[in-house]
């Protein structure tokens, strides 16, 4: 056997098809080392977290790699287990959502020592976090992410 087929052979091994379990109605992508607020698509990402509804049956991710400072708020719930909201973490290269990314930091919210307020404050049902770090919260509050209400349902984290 020669060295190129016994490569091909551990290469295709180790290949595994990740189809994402959730769908989504829309996603909307953020940058925040991208020099202009753009309208949230892939090519065009927002450049900040600032003004977003993050509510419904929708993908907000973050670009691998990098750092927001500020904190985030859920303003409403996904539309069910496997539509939720999402709060996660995208590859610049393919604009895919990265599928569970436990144990890998991929991109940071940096909470900044809000007054206040937690990391990524959530209240709704049918959340999903997923690949993000969330450190520097208020000192007062030492929560990276916090649920703030006993009748949240369906709320996961992987991180």
């Amino acid at each position: 056997m020669s060295l190129r087929h016994t490569v091909s052979r551990i290469c295709s091994a180790q290949v595994k098809a990740v189809v994402d379990p959730l769908t989504f109605a829309s996603t909307v992508y953020i940058d925040p080392t991208a020099a202009t607020n753009g309208s949230g698509t892939w090519k065009s990402p927002k450049n900040t977290w600032t003004g977003l509804s993050l509510t419904g049956n929708v993908a907000f991710l973050q670009r691998r790699g990098t750092t927001w400072a500020g904190i985030l708020s859920t303003s409403g719930s996904g539309t069910g287990a496997l539509t939720p909201l999402c709060i996660g973490v995208y590859d610049p290269w393919t604009g895919m959502r990265i599928i569970d990314a436990s144990h890998t930091r991929l991109a940071t919210i940096n909470a900044n020592q809000a007054t206040g307020g937690p990391g990524i404050g959530v209240g709704h049902s049918y959340v999903y976090i997923d690949g993000l770090e969330v450190y520097n919260a208020y000192t007062n509050h030492q929560h990276g992410i916090y649920n703030d209400t006993t009748s949240t349902t369906n709320f996961t984290v992987i991180n």
